[in-house]
C-alpha cells in the first residue's frame, strides 16, 4: 500500500471510527457503524464528548472483521481533541496495526506543529522514529476537518480547508450535492449529501479516488452514512447504534463557526 493510499484510507477512517464504550449522559454522543463492500468488512465507532464550553474530545476505534481480518488485519484508533470557538485542532494521536508494522503518530498544534512518528516493522524488526515542527498555516487534523463540516449550517455548504497529517499539508473542496432522506430505527433522516474530495489520482482498481460521499443528518450533524468511491463501486458505512445525547452538536451548529 503506497502512502498516498494510507492518507486516503487513514482519512475515512478519521471520519468514521469508534469507541465501544457507549453513554447515556448528557455531553456525550457514541456512533457505532458497520462497514461494508458487497459483504462486512469491519467495525467502526466514534465518540463525541464536550470537555468544556470550547472544546471537544473525539475517542475512536476500527476493525476488520470476518475473513478480511483473516487475510488482512487492521485495527486503528484515534484520540483527538478540537477547540470549538475559535475552530482549530489541538491534539491528535493515531494508532494502527496491521500484519506488516505497528504505526503511531503524536501532533500537537500550538505556534506551531510538533509531529511525532514512531513504527515497528515486524519482518525485519525494524524501527523508526521522526520528530519534526511545521508551519500552523491554520490547518486541521482530519478528525477535526470532517467534524468542522458536521458543525455547518447545513443543508447549504460548500468551501476549502486545508488538512495535516503524515506531515503533508492537503487541500480539501467540499460541496453540498443534494439531500437524501435516510431510515434508521424506525425514523426518517433528513441529510445533506456532501461530496469531500481530497487530490488522489490512481490507476487501481482497488485504490481509493479521492472522493468521499458523506450525508449528515441536518438536525443533528450526525453522519448517517459515508462512501468511499473505487473504480470498481464504493465501500459504505452505516450506523447500527446511535446512543447519548443526540443534540450534543446543535448549539455549536446554531452558533456558527
Amino acid at each position: 500500500m503506497n502512502k498516498r493510499k494510507n492518507w486516503s484510507l487513514s482519512l475515512l477512517y478519521f471520519a468514521l471510527l469508534l469507541s465501544f464504550s457507549a453513554s447515556g449522559h448528557s455531553g456525550e454522543l457514541t456512533v457505532c457503524y458497520d462497514a461494508s463492500f458487497l459483504f462486512k468488512i469491519g467495525e467502526s465507532c466514534i465518540t463525541y464528548k464536550i470537555t468544556d464550553d470550547n472544546a471537544m474530545t473525539v475517542e475512536s476505534r476500527q476493525q476488520t472483521t470476518g475473513m478480511i481480518d483473516l487475510l488482512h488485519h487492521l485495527e486503528q484508533k484515534v484520540s483527538a481533541e478540537v477547540s470549538l470557538k475559535p475552530f482549530e485542532s489541538k491534539y491528535l494521536f493515531f494508532y494502527e496495526k496491521n500484519e506488516h508494522k505497528t504505526i503511531t503518530h503524536h501532533y500537537f498544534f500550538d505556534k506551531q506543529i510538533k509531529y511525532t512518528s514512531n513504527s515497528y516493522r515486524y519482518k525485519n524488526k525494524r524501527y523508526k522514529s521522526k520528530n519534526k515542527l511545521f508551519d500552523r498555516k491554520d490547518v486541521l487534523d482530519p478528525t477535526a476537518a470532517v467534524l468542522f463540516i458536521q458543525l455547518q449550517d447545513l443543508p447549504s455548504v460548500e468551501g476549502k480547508l486545508t488538512s495535516f497529517f503524515e506531515g503533508k499539508y492537503v487541500d480539501i473542496t467540499y460541496n453540498q450535492i443534494g439531500q437524501k432522506d435516510i431510515s434508521f430505527e424506525g425514523d426518517i433522516f433528513r441529510c445533506s449529501v456532501i461530496d469531500f474530495k481530497v487530490p488522489v489520482s490512481t490507476s487501481s482498481l482497488v485504490t481509493p479516488t479521492g472522493v468521499w460521499r458523506i450525508y449528515i443528518d441536518e438536525q443533528t450533524g450526525v453522519i448517517m452514512r459515508l462512501e468511499l468511491k473505487f473504480p470498481l463501486g464504493s465501500a459504505r458505512l452505516k450506523p447500527v447504534s446511535i446512543s447519548g445525547d443526540r443534540a450534543l452538536f446543535k448549539k455549536y451548529i446554531s452558533k456558527g463557526l
